[in-house]
């Protein structure tokens, strides 16, 4: 391959964090592809999908729905980029499944994120098998009248269970085993794609987590793992490991386990320090001319399958 030549595929909100990212590392981007854009204000944005074409790393950050035919046109000989979903509809994963995809990265949020390490740690404390899980995400995107006509608000789509539900997917996905998931969307604004859904992961060998992602609730995120041993709490201001499950007060009955490790913790920062990572670990498998894992492509097809199962 030639020496690097970055294109970005969109130039919406997730496109100018992962360009602020590309510039600090100091990786220049050739073309920015963007079909309705018409000025020449700037010149390294382009409508002409041909600039794109002749560049050997593209990041797809564009709407959901266009990915499949962005990674079916640019997949040969190229490394690529690609924020969650894969694609859209379930006939699509064949192409995947049955394709060379080792070039390809797919982007999902808690992959380097300090929730997902938490997650991990517990093995470090014994916490052992997993009983319950309870996760909130949401905040009030929908009330906003820019979502009229966002892509987000697009009525082949799953709304904000394939925006932001799919990403708790993959984080459970890559920690635990799977049996099903039980689906409920709801549209509470009465628009064209659903602004709140409820799920409930159905764990293979014991457990499940509950979750619940809304565009119209208060800001909210907190994830709540309780364990055979011990509890993993995390909200906008700490992650909380309390253990074991064994602990008494003075007369011998079980009291609320202690805190074995708290330490101070921001979403919104460790949203930013997860991408970056992603990113970060990106380029250094195209500066190597490696490929990603097969273990990691793999699972993110599974978490695009499960998002595009019937919904219960």
């Amino acid at each position: 391959m030639n020496s690097k030549k970055i294109g970005l595929i969109g130039y919406g909100s997730q496109a100018k964090r992962i360009i602020k990212i590309l510039k600090s590392l100091n990786e220049n981007i050739e073309t920015i592809f963007k079909i309705k854009y018409k000025t020449d204000q700037n010149k390294i944005i382009s409508n002409d999908f041909k600039d794109i074409q002749k560049c050997n790393t593209i990041f797809i950050l564009s709407p959901n729905s266009t990915h499949f035919q962005y990674l079916k046109t640019l997949k040969k000989n190229r490394f690529i980029f690609c924020e969650k979903p894969p694609v859209d509809k379930l006939n699509q994963l064949n192409f995947l499944k049955n394709t060379d995809i080792s070039r390809v990265y797919f982007n999902y949020n808690y992959r380097f994120s300090k929730i997902n390490e938490s997650i991990k740690k517990t093995r470090k404390y014994k916490f052992g098998k997993l009983l319950y899980g309870n996760i909130v995400f949401g905040h009030g995107l929908a009330t906003k009248k820019k979502f009229r006509n966002s892509w987000r608000n697009n009525k082949q789509g799953k709304g904000v269970y394939e925006v932001l539900g799919i990403h708790l997917i993959d984080l459970i996905l890559n920690n635990f085993k799977i049996q099903k998931i039980e689906t409920k969307l709801d549209s509470f604004l009465k628009k064209k794609s659903p602004d709140n859904a409820y799920f409930s992961i159905i764990l293979k060998e014991f457990g499940q987590v509950d979750c619940f992602t809304s565009y119209t609730s208060p800001y909210e995120q907190k994830f709540n793992f309780i364990y055979e041993n011990g509890i993993l709490e995390i909200n906008n201001k700490y992650i909380i490991f309390r253990g074991p499950r064994d602990t008494f007060d003075k007369k011998g009955y079980f009291s609320a386990p202690k805190v074995l490790f708290k330490e101070s913790f921001q979403q919104e920062k460790d949203y930013d320090n997860s991408l970056r990572k992603s990113v970060k670990y990106f380029i250094k498998v195209v500066d190597n001319k490696k490929k990603f894992l097969k273990k990691e492509n793999q699972l993110s097809i599974l978490s695009n399958k499960y998002l595009l199962k019937k919904i219960y």
